[in-house]
Protein backbone atom coordinates (compact mmCIF):
# COMPACT_ATOMS: atom_id res chain seq x y z
CA UNK A 1 0.00 0.00 0.00
CA UNK A 2 1.44 3.39 -1.00
CA UNK A 3 0.91 6.70 1.79
CA UNK A 4 1.06 10.16 0.59
CA UNK A 5 3.08 11.74 3.57
CA UNK A 6 2.72 15.54 3.76
CA UNK A 7 4.28 17.91 6.12
CA UNK A 8 4.28 21.39 5.19
CA UNK A 9 2.30 23.58 3.63
CA UNK A 10 3.45 27.83 2.25
CA UNK A 11 4.94 29.62 -0.01
CA UNK A 12 8.30 27.89 -0.04
CA UNK A 13 6.57 24.39 -0.86
CA UNK A 14 4.44 25.94 -3.56
CA UNK A 15 7.41 26.83 -5.23
CA UNK A 16 9.20 23.78 -4.43
CA UNK A 17 6.24 21.79 -6.39
CA UNK A 18 6.37 24.48 -9.18
CA UNK A 19 9.41 24.32 -9.47
CA UNK A 20 10.10 20.31 -9.83
CA UNK A 21 7.23 20.65 -12.21
CA UNK A 22 9.06 23.20 -14.93
CA UNK A 23 12.38 21.54 -14.03
CA UNK A 24 11.53 18.33 -14.22
CA UNK A 25 13.08 17.02 -11.08
CA UNK A 26 11.80 14.62 -8.28
CA UNK A 27 12.48 15.39 -4.83
CA UNK A 28 12.33 14.22 -1.22
CA UNK A 29 11.22 15.98 1.87
CA UNK A 30 12.52 15.75 4.90
CA UNK A 31 12.59 17.62 8.12
CA UNK A 32 16.01 17.87 9.57
CA UNK A 33 16.57 16.21 12.83
CA UNK A 34 17.24 18.74 15.26
CA UNK A 35 14.35 21.44 13.97
CA UNK A 36 17.03 24.21 13.51
CA UNK A 37 17.79 26.20 10.63
CA UNK A 38 21.52 26.59 11.06
CA UNK A 39 24.35 28.53 13.06
CA UNK A 40 27.59 27.76 14.32
CA UNK A 41 27.94 26.26 17.44
CA UNK A 42 31.72 25.14 18.37
CA UNK A 43 32.97 25.85 14.75
CA UNK A 44 30.42 23.24 14.20
CA UNK A 45 27.10 24.29 11.69
CA UNK A 46 23.33 22.56 12.78
CA UNK A 47 20.27 22.59 11.35
CA UNK A 48 19.14 23.00 7.63
CA UNK A 49 22.75 24.23 6.99
CA UNK A 50 24.86 21.70 8.14
CA UNK A 51 22.65 19.68 6.12
CA UNK A 52 23.60 21.39 3.17
CA UNK A 53 27.16 21.62 4.11
CA UNK A 54 27.72 17.75 4.69
CA UNK A 55 25.60 16.63 1.54
CA UNK A 56 23.09 14.97 3.26
CA UNK A 57 20.77 17.66 1.56
CA UNK A 58 20.65 19.31 -1.84
CA UNK A 59 18.39 21.86 -1.40
CA UNK A 60 16.20 23.39 1.47
CA UNK A 61 12.49 25.02 0.90
CA UNK A 62 12.05 26.95 3.94
CA UNK A 63 11.68 30.59 5.70
CA UNK A 64 15.46 30.23 5.17
CA UNK A 65 17.47 33.57 5.71
CA UNK A 66 20.19 34.58 3.29
CA UNK A 67 23.24 35.88 5.85
CA UNK A 68 26.59 36.03 5.58
CA UNK A 69 28.17 33.55 7.47
CA UNK A 70 25.55 30.98 5.38
CA UNK A 71 26.96 32.23 2.28
CA UNK A 72 30.13 31.36 3.02
CA UNK A 73 29.57 27.86 3.05
CA UNK A 74 26.78 27.40 0.63
CA UNK A 75 25.06 28.72 -2.28
CA UNK A 76 21.77 30.68 -2.50
CA UNK A 77 18.99 31.57 -5.42
CA UNK A 78 17.78 35.01 -6.11
CA UNK A 79 15.83 36.08 -2.94
CA UNK A 80 11.98 35.18 -4.07
CA UNK A 81 10.62 36.73 -0.55
CA UNK A 82 11.63 39.54 1.27
CA UNK A 83 11.17 39.81 5.10
CA UNK A 84 13.11 41.04 8.03
CA UNK A 85 13.49 40.77 12.02
CA UNK A 86 10.43 41.64 14.82
CA UNK A 87 8.96 41.56 18.09
CA UNK A 88 6.12 39.50 19.04
CA UNK A 89 4.03 40.65 21.81
CA UNK A 90 0.62 39.31 23.18
CA UNK A 91 -1.81 42.32 23.75
CA UNK A 92 -3.88 41.28 27.07
CA UNK A 93 -6.15 43.24 28.78
CA UNK A 94 -5.13 44.17 32.44
CA UNK A 95 -6.90 44.46 35.27
CA UNK A 96 -7.26 47.93 36.79
CA UNK A 97 -6.52 47.89 40.44
CA UNK A 98 -8.99 49.58 43.35
CA UNK A 99 -6.25 52.15 43.79
CA UNK A 100 -5.85 53.16 39.80
CA UNK A 101 -7.10 56.47 40.60
CA UNK A 102 -4.15 57.51 42.55
CA UNK A 103 -1.52 55.85 40.52
CA UNK A 104 -1.15 59.53 38.35
CA UNK A 105 0.47 60.83 41.05
CA UNK A 106 3.13 59.03 43.03
CA UNK A 107 2.52 58.81 46.98
CA UNK A 108 5.00 61.38 47.75
CA UNK A 109 3.48 63.68 45.40
CA UNK A 110 -0.31 63.39 46.92
CA UNK A 111 1.33 63.96 50.06
CA UNK A 112 3.01 66.84 48.92
CA UNK A 113 0.12 68.20 47.53
CA UNK A 114 -2.06 67.71 50.36
CA UNK A 115 -0.09 69.30 52.79
CA UNK A 116 0.51 72.34 50.27
CA UNK A 117 -3.48 72.69 50.26
CA UNK A 118 -3.63 72.13 54.06
CA UNK A 119 -0.47 74.89 54.58
CA UNK A 120 -2.52 77.38 51.99
CA UNK A 121 -5.87 76.77 53.88
CA UNK A 122 -4.16 78.05 57.32
CA UNK A 123 -2.37 80.70 55.51
CA UNK A 124 -5.89 82.13 54.55
CA UNK A 125 -7.50 81.48 57.38
CA UNK A 126 -4.51 83.90 59.74
CA UNK A 127 -4.58 86.33 56.87
CA UNK A 128 -8.79 86.46 56.82
CA UNK A 129 -8.79 86.70 60.73
CA UNK A 130 -5.89 89.23 61.50
CA UNK A 131 -7.08 91.63 58.06
CA UNK A 132 -9.01 94.67 59.58
CA UNK A 133 -11.16 94.30 56.60
CA UNK A 134 -11.56 90.32 56.53
CA UNK A 135 -14.59 87.99 57.66
CA UNK A 136 -13.70 87.90 61.49
CA UNK A 137 -15.32 89.31 64.58
CA UNK A 138 -12.60 92.21 64.86
CA UNK A 139 -11.83 95.00 62.61
CA UNK A 140 -15.17 95.70 60.42
CA UNK A 141 -17.17 93.67 63.17
CA UNK A 142 -18.98 91.42 60.51
CA UNK A 143 -21.51 89.26 60.76
CA UNK A 144 -19.64 85.91 59.81
CA UNK A 145 -16.62 84.55 60.40
CA UNK A 146 -13.84 83.12 58.14
CA UNK A 147 -12.95 80.40 60.01
CA UNK A 148 -9.92 77.52 59.35
CA UNK A 149 -12.54 75.29 58.45
CA UNK A 150 -14.22 77.91 55.94
CA UNK A 151 -10.56 77.95 54.35
CA UNK A 152 -10.05 74.35 54.35
CA UNK A 153 -13.72 74.24 52.14
CA UNK A 154 -12.59 76.86 49.82
CA UNK A 155 -8.98 75.00 49.08
CA UNK A 156 -10.47 71.71 48.57
CA UNK A 157 -13.61 72.95 46.58
CA UNK A 158 -10.71 75.02 44.32
CA UNK A 159 -8.61 71.84 44.11
CA UNK A 160 -11.44 69.35 42.17
CA UNK A 161 -13.31 72.50 40.49
CA UNK A 162 -16.16 71.89 42.76
CA UNK A 163 -19.80 73.73 42.08
CA UNK A 164 -20.18 74.63 46.04
CA UNK A 165 -20.93 78.04 47.40
CA UNK A 166 -18.53 79.16 49.79
CA UNK A 167 -17.83 82.16 51.86
CA UNK A 168 -15.80 84.62 49.89
CA UNK A 169 -12.72 86.04 51.65
CA UNK A 170 -12.69 90.15 51.96
CA UNK A 171 -9.21 90.56 52.46
CA UNK A 172 -6.72 91.36 49.91
CA UNK A 173 -3.99 89.16 50.82
CA UNK A 174 -6.50 86.65 50.87
CA UNK A 175 -7.52 86.91 47.53
CA UNK A 176 -4.16 87.11 46.25
CA UNK A 177 -3.42 83.74 47.64
CA UNK A 178 -6.66 82.12 46.83
CA UNK A 179 -6.37 83.53 43.15
CA UNK A 180 -2.56 81.75 43.10
CA UNK A 181 -3.90 78.97 44.59
CA UNK A 182 -6.94 78.81 41.75
CA UNK A 183 -4.05 78.48 39.23
CA UNK A 184 -2.06 75.92 40.97
CA UNK A 185 -5.54 73.96 41.16
CA UNK A 186 -6.13 74.38 37.47
CA UNK A 187 -2.46 73.24 36.52
CA UNK A 188 -3.10 69.97 38.79
CA UNK A 189 -6.52 69.43 37.36
CA UNK A 190 -4.96 69.48 33.68
CA UNK A 191 -2.03 67.22 35.28
CA UNK A 192 -3.98 64.55 37.01
CA UNK A 193 -6.57 63.92 33.39
CA UNK A 194 -3.40 64.06 31.35
CA UNK A 195 -1.85 61.31 33.43
CA UNK A 196 -5.31 59.73 33.78
CA UNK A 197 -5.93 59.14 30.63
CA UNK A 198 -2.55 57.86 29.12
CA UNK A 199 -3.27 55.24 32.41
CA UNK A 200 -6.59 53.75 31.00
CA UNK A 201 -5.63 54.29 27.38
CA UNK A 202 -2.14 51.39 28.53
CA UNK A 203 -5.04 48.90 29.90
CA UNK A 204 -3.72 46.90 26.49
CA UNK A 205 -0.06 46.00 27.16
CA UNK A 206 1.48 48.05 24.22
CA UNK A 207 5.34 48.44 24.13
CA UNK A 208 7.63 49.90 20.83
CA UNK A 209 11.24 48.37 20.23
CA UNK A 210 12.85 50.74 17.62
CA UNK A 211 16.35 48.62 17.72
CA UNK A 212 17.87 45.78 19.73
CA UNK A 213 19.90 48.42 21.55
CA UNK A 214 16.76 49.24 23.65
CA UNK A 215 16.96 48.90 26.94
CA UNK A 216 13.68 47.50 28.11
CA UNK A 217 14.44 44.33 26.14
CA UNK A 218 16.50 43.39 28.88
CA UNK A 219 13.71 43.61 31.20
CA UNK A 220 11.33 41.22 29.33
CA UNK A 221 11.25 37.99 28.96
CA UNK A 222 12.46 37.77 25.47
CA UNK A 223 13.11 34.71 23.38
CA UNK A 224 13.46 33.36 20.01
CA UNK A 225 14.00 30.53 18.03
CA UNK A 226 17.52 28.57 18.74
CA UNK A 227 19.61 28.89 15.38
CA UNK A 228 17.33 31.16 13.67
CA UNK A 229 18.60 34.31 11.54
CA UNK A 230 17.05 36.66 14.00
CA UNK A 231 19.10 34.95 16.74
CA UNK A 232 22.34 35.30 14.68
CA UNK A 233 21.34 39.26 14.11
CA UNK A 234 21.07 39.52 17.79
CA UNK A 235 24.29 37.72 18.21
CA UNK A 236 26.19 40.17 15.94
CA UNK A 237 23.90 43.38 16.77
CA UNK A 238 23.73 43.01 20.82
CA UNK A 239 26.51 40.68 22.32
CA UNK A 240 24.71 41.15 25.42
CA UNK A 241 21.09 40.65 24.44
CA UNK A 242 21.95 37.17 22.76
CA UNK A 243 23.22 36.41 26.78
CA UNK A 244 19.91 37.17 27.93
CA UNK A 245 17.83 35.73 25.21
CA UNK A 246 19.77 32.86 25.87
CA UNK A 247 17.45 31.99 28.75
CA UNK A 248 14.27 31.67 27.39
CA UNK A 249 15.32 30.31 24.00
CA UNK A 250 13.20 27.85 22.26
CA UNK A 251 13.75 25.34 19.36
CA UNK A 252 10.87 25.99 17.33
CA UNK A 253 8.93 29.99 16.85
CA UNK A 254 6.06 27.74 17.41
CA UNK A 255 6.96 26.57 20.69
CA UNK A 256 7.81 30.03 21.15
CA UNK A 257 4.37 30.99 20.32
CA UNK A 258 2.87 28.46 22.67
CA UNK A 259 5.14 30.07 25.64
CA UNK A 260 3.67 33.98 24.70
CA UNK A 261 0.47 32.83 24.65
CA UNK A 262 0.89 30.96 27.81
CA UNK A 263 2.41 34.28 29.47
CA UNK A 264 5.79 32.34 29.56
CA UNK A 265 7.37 34.64 27.38
CA UNK A 266 7.11 38.39 27.52
CA UNK A 267 8.56 38.79 23.60
CA UNK A 268 9.31 36.60 20.60
CA UNK A 269 12.27 37.84 18.14
CA UNK A 270 11.89 35.93 14.73
CA UNK A 271 11.32 36.75 10.98
CA UNK A 272 8.82 39.24 10.06
CA UNK A 273 7.21 37.12 7.71
CA UNK A 274 6.61 34.13 9.91
CA UNK A 275 5.38 36.27 13.11
CA UNK A 276 2.95 37.90 10.54
CA UNK A 277 1.65 34.95 9.91
CA UNK A 278 1.03 33.79 13.47
CA UNK A 279 -0.38 36.85 14.11
CA UNK A 280 -3.21 37.02 11.05
CA UNK A 281 -4.20 33.86 12.05
CA UNK A 282 -4.51 34.11 16.29
CA UNK A 283 -7.17 32.77 17.45
CA UNK A 284 -8.14 35.56 20.05
CA UNK A 285 -6.36 38.40 17.27
CA UNK A 286 -4.20 39.52 20.57
CA UNK A 287 -0.98 39.19 18.54
CA UNK A 288 1.08 42.64 17.36
CA UNK A 289 4.34 43.29 16.06
CA UNK A 290 6.29 46.16 17.68
CA UNK A 291 6.74 48.94 15.31
CA UNK A 292 8.48 47.67 11.64
CA UNK A 293 11.12 45.23 11.07
CA UNK A 294 14.75 46.29 12.51
CA UNK A 295 16.75 44.26 10.04
CA UNK A 296 15.96 43.80 6.42
CA UNK A 297 15.73 40.13 5.52
CA UNK A 298 15.23 37.85 2.61
CA UNK A 299 14.29 34.10 1.68
CA UNK A 300 16.19 32.11 -0.98
CA UNK A 301 16.58 28.22 -1.97
CA UNK A 302 19.87 27.43 0.08
CA UNK A 303 21.48 24.66 -2.29
CA UNK A 304 24.83 22.93 -1.77
CA UNK A 305 28.43 24.84 -2.96
CA UNK A 306 28.33 23.76 -6.88
CA UNK A 307 24.80 22.46 -7.00
CA UNK A 308 24.07 22.40 -10.92
CA UNK A 309 20.32 23.68 -10.83
CA UNK A 310 21.50 26.78 -9.07
CA UNK A 311 21.28 28.82 -11.92
CA UNK A 312 17.96 27.21 -13.57
CA UNK A 313 16.48 27.86 -9.84
CA UNK A 314 17.53 31.31 -9.47
CA UNK A 315 15.91 32.02 -13.62
CA UNK A 316 12.86 30.67 -12.93
CA UNK A 317 12.34 32.43 -9.49
CA UNK A 318 12.33 35.16 -11.69
CA UNK A 319 10.20 34.41 -13.81
CA UNK A 320 7.84 33.41 -11.36
CA UNK A 321 8.18 36.79 -9.69
CA UNK A 322 7.92 38.71 -13.20
CA UNK A 323 4.62 36.48 -14.26
CA UNK A 324 3.22 37.77 -10.71
CA UNK A 325 3.10 33.94 -9.25
CA UNK A 326 5.09 34.88 -6.36
CA UNK A 327 2.50 37.71 -5.57
CA UNK A 328 -0.15 35.45 -6.06
CA UNK A 329 1.24 32.64 -2.96
CA UNK A 330 1.63 36.18 -0.90
CA UNK A 331 -2.14 36.89 -1.55
CA UNK A 332 -3.05 33.71 -0.75
CA UNK A 333 -1.30 32.80 2.30
CA UNK A 334 -1.66 36.65 3.61
CA UNK A 335 -4.68 38.47 1.50
CA UNK A 336 -7.15 37.08 3.65
CA UNK A 337 -6.17 35.95 7.31
CA UNK A 338 -9.11 36.55 9.71
CA UNK A 339 -6.60 39.09 11.87
CA UNK A 340 -5.55 41.46 8.79
CA UNK A 341 -9.84 42.04 7.69
CA UNK A 342 -11.23 44.42 9.59
CA UNK A 343 -14.78 42.62 8.27
CA UNK A 344 -13.94 39.75 9.76
CA UNK A 345 -13.08 40.62 13.48
CA UNK A 346 -13.75 43.01 16.52
CA UNK A 347 -11.47 41.38 18.95
CA UNK A 348 -8.97 44.29 18.86
CA UNK A 349 -11.41 47.05 19.80
CA UNK A 350 -10.52 48.76 23.28
CA UNK A 351 -13.31 46.84 25.70
CA UNK A 352 -15.48 49.76 27.66
CA UNK A 353 -14.52 50.69 31.17
CA UNK A 354 -16.41 48.43 33.35
CA UNK A 355 -17.55 49.04 37.41
CA UNK A 356 -14.18 47.05 38.45
CA UNK A 357 -12.06 49.51 36.36
CA UNK A 358 -13.10 52.38 38.69
CA UNK A 359 -14.51 50.50 41.73
CA UNK A 360 -11.54 52.71 43.70
CA UNK A 361 -13.63 55.56 43.57
CA UNK A 362 -16.72 53.93 44.63
CA UNK A 363 -15.34 52.67 47.51
CA UNK A 364 -13.80 56.31 48.36
CA UNK A 365 -16.97 57.35 48.02
CA UNK A 366 -18.66 54.79 50.76
CA UNK A 367 -15.98 55.79 52.98
CA UNK A 368 -16.47 59.42 52.44
CA UNK A 369 -20.36 58.44 53.35
CA UNK A 370 -18.97 55.96 56.52
CA UNK A 371 -16.93 59.00 58.03
CA UNK A 372 -19.95 61.34 57.51
CA UNK A 373 -22.13 59.50 59.47
CA UNK A 374 -19.45 58.98 62.09
CA UNK A 375 -18.75 62.75 62.15
CA UNK A 376 -23.04 63.44 62.59
CA UNK A 377 -23.05 61.15 65.79
CA UNK A 378 -20.21 62.99 67.34
CA UNK A 379 -21.90 66.22 66.38
CA UNK A 380 -25.44 65.24 68.36
CA UNK A 381 -22.78 64.12 71.23
CA UNK A 382 -21.13 67.64 71.56
CA UNK A 383 -24.55 69.17 70.79
CA UNK A 384 -26.38 67.31 73.68
CA UNK A 385 -24.27 67.05 76.52
CA UNK A 386 -20.85 69.50 75.78
CA UNK A 387 -22.56 72.17 74.40
CA UNK A 388 -25.15 72.57 77.72
CA UNK A 389 -22.00 72.59 79.74
CA UNK A 390 -19.88 75.03 77.71
CA UNK A 391 -22.73 77.71 77.84
CA UNK A 392 -22.98 77.65 81.43
CA UNK A 393 -19.42 79.02 81.38
CA UNK A 394 -17.97 82.57 82.60
CA UNK A 395 -17.41 85.06 79.53
CA UNK A 396 -14.00 85.24 80.55
CA UNK A 397 -13.62 81.48 79.58
CA UNK A 398 -11.75 80.44 77.09
CA UNK A 399 -14.57 78.55 75.59
CA UNK A 400 -16.63 81.65 75.55
CA UNK A 401 -13.84 83.56 73.72
CA UNK A 402 -14.22 84.78 69.85
CA UNK A 403 -10.81 83.61 69.15
CA UNK A 404 -11.97 79.80 69.21
CA UNK A 405 -14.54 80.64 66.59
CA UNK A 406 -11.31 80.53 64.86
CA UNK A 407 -11.36 77.09 64.84
CA UNK A 408 -15.28 76.53 63.75
CA UNK A 409 -18.10 77.67 61.60
CA UNK A 410 -19.96 79.54 64.60
CA UNK A 411 -22.02 82.47 64.04
CA UNK A 412 -22.41 85.29 65.71
CA UNK A 413 -26.19 86.08 66.24
CA UNK A 414 -25.96 83.33 69.28
CA UNK A 415 -23.33 85.32 71.04
CA UNK A 416 -24.11 89.06 69.46
CA UNK A 417 -25.14 90.21 73.09
CA UNK A 418 -21.53 90.15 73.67
CA UNK A 419 -20.67 92.75 71.18
CA UNK A 420 -23.31 95.86 71.15
CA UNK A 421 -22.29 97.15 67.41
CA UNK A 422 -23.17 93.68 65.90
CA UNK A 423 -26.02 93.55 67.88
CA UNK A 424 -27.28 96.69 66.73
CA UNK A 425 -26.37 96.15 63.20
CA UNK A 426 -28.32 93.00 63.56
CA UNK A 427 -31.34 94.47 64.87
CA UNK A 428 -31.56 97.18 61.82
CA UNK A 429 -30.91 94.51 59.61
CA UNK A 430 -34.24 92.76 61.27
CA UNK A 431 -36.30 96.00 61.47
CA UNK A 432 -35.53 96.41 57.40
CA UNK A 433 -36.48 92.98 57.10
CA UNK A 434 -40.10 93.58 58.41
CA UNK A 435 -40.69 96.84 56.69
CA UNK A 436 -39.98 94.97 53.52
CA UNK A 437 -42.40 92.14 54.50
CA UNK A 438 -45.29 94.38 55.27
Amino acid sequence: MLYNITCCAGISIALLLALSRDLGFEFDLYLVADGFFGTVRAKEWNGITADLVSGAAHMTFAAFSMTSARQQVIDFSVPYFHSGVSCLTSSQYRVVPLSAFLVPFSIQLWVAIFCGLTATAVAAAIYEWLSPFGLNPWGRQRTKNFSLASALWVMWSLLFSHLVAFKAPKSWPNKVLINIWGCFSVIFLASYTANIAALFAGLFFHLRVDDFHDAQLLNLRTGTARGSAAEFYVHKENPELYQHIQRYGVDTLEMGLQELRNKELDMLIGDTAVLNYFRGNDPGCSLHLLADSIFDDAYAVGVQKGFPLTEAISEMLLKYSEYGYVDQLQKKWYGRVPCFDDRLHRFNQPEPLSVEAVAGVFIMLLVGVGVGVLILILEHVIFKYALPILRKKPKECIWRSPNLMFFSQVNLIRDSAMNPIVKSTLTVNLIQKLKFNK
